[in-house]
């Protein structure tokens, strides 16, 4: 079967084409035989749906073939051909599926601005524009699933032992390669965790001729040593800072909100248009009481709060389930997490249970483990990213105005903020910059702010305002908007950056449901019709 449907979508792209000088019959060959990859790849790891979906979309991109122009001028009041070069991209198997959708959605973005001509004298000339056009957005959200990103690493070990050149081969002839994590811990994480205590593993680490063992102990041996091989699958996982975000519509963005009580929650539109009651399954109505939240491995996960301080909780479907990890420390309230690793571990820390936390745990999925306190306290302070490291800012019980950022041998001091600050939220740009949305003053008598500020290159600034003061809310960041969900106002606002992340504009996209004031609520990205 899947030999077939791919035999019918090659079929489908065969098109007569005429000679042309420029980027068009070598372009479309380049196309079709890098979509015919994206095609199969899609078909082995999620089936024939979607990898029908995208055979019929990129169908209709190939549309533009008949409004091919290379030079000249184009008699066209609505579209004209930029002539500029396009950078022609290979299928790199050693990159998750939606990065290579991404690439090839680009680069056919790139050829329709460069060299289709839509002249006036097309009839239909809006639909003939928009058929390609929506086509190329349509691939582009492809890449949203979650199957197409994740790490799909495939280790395979010899049964015999061999010297470092045998083992290169050995892999080879398996169609795979030395197993290499190239400095990615999550890589190396999931290698070491695939080998056998005691025993050594050629692998291909920063020197040649380098073993790797369980406890992902490395170093370097003499070549004609015997080591059995380790050899790994061309494949690797999307990464969140190196990546850019493929433009999400708020018309195609829903949050399930957790207030206080879960049987309050609700689904929300990223654009305001509804806004309905969703049904969340758990033993206890409040377990989102004075928890923080993030994800883990794709997963919401809820840690802590009052009804019981070191519970976690992750949402399987609609359900909230109690997992038999437990925090190492008490967390009542004022603690935060924060997804980290890309999304694969949670940092917990702060909180209260009698007096002010400065502690820290990582929570990977399965347990938790402590790590560096902070020298400051931060209760309410929150967590976000500033430069890809976790950071915290003031404190609502000591009113400072200290920020600190994680590394990978304590916490460093940050620029003092303006304000003696609480809780806000913070947020991480891709831009390695890190926003503080509203909060309280207590310098002003604990008023409520509606300021947006930034810290960016070791400075802060004020860059927009709320519509309305916020405090005490939760956010989530989403193509390039954020989502302002909060205690202080019923309002809920949502905050619009540019591609290159810069602010542009703040709207108010509704309100809470009557009788909800959600209190650091509970935020999770989801589908239209989810849990409703």
């Amino acid at each position: 079967m899947r030999e077939k449907l791919l035999l019918c979508f090659l079929t489908l792209q065969n098109v007569s084409l005429a000679s042309a000088d420029v980027q068009f019959i070598n372009f479309w060959r380049e196309s079709d035989a890098f979509s015919a990859s994206v095609f199969e790849d899609i078909y082995t790891t999620n089936g024939k749906r979607y990898a029908k979906q995208f055979a019929r979309r990129y169908q209709r991109v190939k549309q533009l073939m008949s409004f091919y122009q290379d030079s000249g001028p184009c008699d066209s009041k609505l579209w004209s051909p930029n002539y500029e070069l396009v950078e022609v991209k290979k299928y790199n198997r050693r990159e998750a599926i939606a990065i290579n959708i991404g690439n090839l959605a680009q680069m056919l973005a790139d050829w329709m601005s460069s060299y289709a001509c839509f002249t006036a004298a097309d009839r239909g000339l809006g639909k003939r524009i928009s058929v390609p056009k929506r086509s190329i957005k349509d691939i582009r959200r492809l890449t949203r699933i979650s199957a197409f990103q994740r790490i799909q690493n495939t280790y395979l070990i010899s049964s015999d032992k061999m010297n470092y050149d045998e083992a290169l081969a050995f892999c080879y002839l398996q169609g795979m390669y030395l197993a290499n994590p190239a400095g990615n811990s999550n890589l190396l994480t999931s290698l070491s965790d695939a080998l056998d205590q005691n025993e050594q593993y050629w692998f291909e680490g920063m020197n040649s001729c380098s073993t790797i063992n369980h406890d992902g102990f490395i170093r370097t041996e003499n070549c004609e040593l015997n080591y059995n091989a380790v050899c790994q699958t061309e494949r690797t996982e999307i990464s969140t800072t190196t990546t850019e975000i493929m433009p999400i519509e708020p018309s195609d963005v829903f949050i399930l909100v957790i207030p206080d009580y879960g049987d309050e929650s609700y689904l929300q539109s990223g654009d305001g248009s509804s806004q309905i009651s969703a049904t969340i399954n758990a033993s206890d109505n409040r377990y989102a009481y004075d928890a923080a939240h993030a994800l883990v491995n794709g997963k919401l996960h809820i840690f802590g709060g009052s009804t019981d301080y070191k519970k976690i909780v992750r949402l399987d479907d609609c359900s909230l389930n109690d997992l038999t990890a437990r925090l190492n420390e008490d967390r009542e309230f004022g603690h935060a997490a924060l997804s980290i690793e890309n999304g694969k571990k949670a940092l917990i820390c702060f909180g209260w249970d009698g007096d002010n936390r400065k502690t820290c745990e990582i929570f990977d999925g399965s347990t938790t483990v402590s790590t560096f306190a902070s020298d400051w306290t931060h209760q309410y302070g929150g967590l976000g990213l500033y430069k890809n490291q976790p950071t915290s800012v003031g404190c609502y019980s000591e009113k400072h105005q200290k920020a600190e950022t994680l590394s990978a041998t304590g916490w460093i001091a940050l620029p003092d903020h303006p304000k003696r600050i609480s809780s806000h939220s913070l947020v991480g740009l891709e831009n390695q910059s890190m926003l503080l949305l509203g909060g309280t003053d207590h310098r002003n008598s604990g008023s409520s702010q509606s300021g947006i500020g930034q810290l960016k290159d070791e400075n802060w600034n004020e860059i927009g305002d709320f519509l309305q003061p916020v405090h005490s809310g939760s956010v989530i960041y989403i193509g390039r908007s954020i989502y302002y969900f909060g205690d202080d106002s019923a309002a809920i606002q949502r905050i619009d950056f540019t591609e290159t992340e810069e602010f542009q504009k703040v709207e108010q996209i509704g309100n809470e449901p009557d009788g909800v004031w959600p209190y650091f609520p509970v935020l999770f990205q989801t589908v239209s019709n989810f849990c409703i």
